[in-house]
């Protein structure tokens, strides 16, 4: 494994899980045929608007949260816990 200088700043890694989550859970709210038509389709459409709506807000928590060194350790926790888009 490389140094700790190969590696991605805190803030940078929690800035991209952020934005991943926010775009991830915005998908099949923004447009269900898509994301069922890469995903496969899905018997509950309203588990996959919750697990969205659950992944927005974790997402939009964690970009508000990691620009502080007190955020980045909500970052991590709040990382820990979001569902899988799919």
């Amino acid at each position: 494994m490389g140094d700790a200088e190969d590696r991605a700043p805190a803030g940078t890694v929690a800035v991209a899980h952020g934005a991943f989550n926010v775009l991830g859970g915005l998908w099949p709210l923004l447009h269900l045929r898509s994301f069922e038509w890469v995903s496969g389709p899905k018997a509950d459409t309203w588990l996959q608007m919750t697990t969205g709506g659950l992944l927005v807000s974790s997402g939009v928590a964690q970009l508000a949260a990691a620009r502080t060194s007190q955020g980045r350790a909500h970052v991590r926790r709040v990382g820990l816990g979001p569902p899988s888009p799919c």
